[in-house]
């Protein structure tokens, strides 16, 4: 599990790092007016701030990271985006939770 958490770690630093460094320029990152920015508005009319957009952007660039690393490391212990139905109450109602990474590990000597 350290392992693991530090792979994550990183690749959430690196994507930090790079899609600042892709944006702003080197060694330059957004300031709070800038994350605050408008950058567009969802189907609801509602608007979209640059802190969310550099958000979406660094998480791409992160799980692809995380999927080259992850799976690099423990091809056998992992599902990429896994989809599950969860049902969420009565008739039958459900809710489909889709996570980025699924990890599957059994601890020694439990069978």
């Amino acid at each position: 599990m350290a392992r693991i958490e530090h792979l994550l770690v990183e690749c959430a630093k690196d994507a930090d790092f790079i899609v600042n460094e892709r944006e702003y320029g080197q060694g330059k990152y957004p300031d709070d007016k800038e994350c605050l920015r408008v950058v567009g508005y969802d189907k609801n009319g509602d608007p979209i701030r640059r802190q969310a957009e550099l958000g979406r952007l660094k998480h791409d660039v992160a799980f692809a990271c995380v999927q080259r690393e992850i799976l690099r490391h423990f091809p056998n212990n992992v599902s990429i985006e896994p989809r599950y139905v969860i049902r969420t109450g009565k008739g039958g109602q459900q809710d489909i939770m889709k996570p980025d990474v699924v990890l599957r590990f059994q601890k020694q000597g439990i069978r």
